[in-house]
């Protein structure tokens, strides 16, 4: 749905050129944050979780 989304109109998407690590700093700052990856397990374990996320969102919308 959110590539159907992004090609229905103009989308900026802001950090796709960022690195992982810059990324996950960001989120980890954010208080607002949210998402399941920063509610359970290990550091390493939200880190891994954190990753595919973004593999998948990057994925989604470089091929745009």
């Amino acid at each position: 749905m959110s590539r159907d989304i992004a090609l229905a109109g103009e989308l900026v998407i802001v950090g796709l050129d960022m690195t992982t690590d810059a990324l996950w700093d960001n989120a980890k700052a954010d208080a607002e944050t949210y998402h399941a990856f920063m509610s359970f397990g290990s550091e390493e374990e939200k880190r891994g979780a954190f990753e595919k996320l973004i593999e998948r969102q990057r994925a989604r919308f470089t091929s745009l």
